[in-house]
């Protein structure tokens, strides 16, 4: 486990606003909502923010992880709400940064 920098009470405060956007884009989607469980951001020292995502599956689920919960749906629907966001959004996110590793 990385060691978290220490945050002040601004950082901790966008951080949990940030949680929340990446909760509520997977919660609205339309593919992804019935099997997202939960977002966590986690701050890196560079002033980069590390997320975590968790999807709840049924037992039989190698076509859902193959096609429907497969990294490329699950980027391409934050990618789709970054390029959807308005540039006064407090929490405008440049979709140019946003990458995506971590178990297939």
């Amino acid at each position: 486990m990385l060691d978290a920098p220490p945050q002040s009470p601004a950082d901790h405060t966008l951080l949990t606003q940030l949680q929340q956007k990446i909760t509520d884009i997977y919660c609205s989607s339309h593919v992804l909502k019935r099997y997202f469980s939960r977002a966590e951001t986690k701050p890196a020292r560079d002033g980069t923010v590390g997320y975590e995502l968790l999807f709840l599956m049924p037992e039989e689920h190698t076509q859902l992880v193959r096609y429907t919960l497969s990294r490329e749906v699950v980027y391409s629907v934050f990618l789709q709400q970054l390029l959807e966001q308005h540039g006064e959004d407090p929490l405008y996110i440049q979709p140019s940064s946003l990458s995506m590793r971590g178990n297939a």
